[in-house]
């Protein structure tokens, strides 16, 4: 077993291929390919294997990689400690949906550590990317939601990558729209209500629907626009009739000026839990535990567009 071999394996997670791997590392598909069936064979069992959407790692692979992952992170650690970093560096990675409160706490956790050398690294993505990421390794913890439409798909997945869902709040779905929109000053809004305007959502790529980030993603898919990323979303929101949906907490300095939250007139039922992933059976470590605690510090601040106060703890 060599580093090369965990380099390819690590790059070949990252870009689920092992020819985009090849090409980000500058080396032949062919050599990636012999190198992690030398790495089998050393080992015993099939690390991944192939199906429509790419590369699947095995359940024996992913623990694999997990330690793979952390394995080259210590070593980079390694390099960099004893080249240039002081020896109180610390690093940590969260793989995040598009949450305000996330982005808070990261803002806390650099205000604690101060003079301290860090890397810090958030990944803001698509669900599916944010279970890979942690059960994978690539990243510590990850912050996600789910309710009862998507609820059953979303625990299977967990329980196939080994992670458990960690629920620390719950919400009733909102409306986020401008301050302008028609329907700004409403205290209920329903969905046919909204109908007519554009719907603005987080592009799900190939992903199933059940890895959406909006709740009742598409609402209605004849008037849509798909972005990437929350300054797109907010923007087009703030200059539009559009509109998004979600957990409705605003945090002051944090994107939402000239946005309002509208609460949903939904059942009871569609309460949104949210909450960190974790690997099943795996202690928390000290920066996790302290990155948790400012998350929900973050939303005890946290209010929603009515004021009426969505957040509730989950006990």
């Amino acid at each position: 077993m060599t580093l090369q071999q965990l380099q390819y394996l690590v790059a070949i997670a990252e870009t689920n291929s092992i020819n985009q791997a090849a090409q980000s590392l500058f080396v032949s598909q062919s050599s990636i390919s012999k190198a992690i069936k030398q790495l089998e064979e050393e080992l015993g069992f099939a690390l991944m294997e192939r199906n429509y959407r790419g590369i699947a790692f095995t359940p024996r692979g992913l623990e694999f990689l997990r330690d793979a992952y952390a394995l080259m992170d210590r070593f980079d650690f390694l390099k960099t400690h004893y080249l240039s970093a002081p020896d109180d560096s610390v690093s940590f990675s969260v793989s995040s949906q598009h949450y305000i409160f996330v982005l808070e706490a990261i803002s806390q956790m650099v205000n604690l550590l101060g003079e301290h050398t860090y890397s810090i690294n958030l990944r803001e993505h698509k669900t599916s990317e944010i279970i890979n990421d942690v059960a994978t390794g690539r990243s510590r913890i990850g912050f996600i939601f789910y309710y009862h439409l998507n609820e059953e798909f979303i625990k299977r997945e967990l329980d196939r990558y080994n992670l458990e869902f960690h629920p620390f709040c719950t919400a009733m779905p909102h409306a986020y729209v401008a301050d302008n929109h028609p329907l700004a000053g409403e205290k209920l809004v329903t969905q046919a209500q909204l109908d007519e305007y554009p719907y603005v959502c987080y592009d799900l790529g190939t992903d199933h629907g059940n890895f959406a980030e909006e709740i009742f993603s598409p609402a209605h898919p004849t008037k849509v626009i798909y972005v990437f990323d929350r300054c797109s979303m907010f923007n087009i929101i703030k200059h539009s009739n559009g509109y998004t949906t979600g957990s409705g907490f605003l945090s002051r300095g944090y994107l939402e000026e000239n946005v309002v939250t509208i609460p949903l007139d939904v059942p009871p039922s569609n309460m949104m839990y949210i909450g960190w992933i974790w690997p099943r059976g795996r202690e928390l470590d000290a920066e996790s535990e302290q990155f948790i605690q400012f998350c929900k510090n973050a939303l005890d601040k946290c209010y929603t567009g009515d004021r009426r106060g969505a957040t509730k703890p989950v006990v």
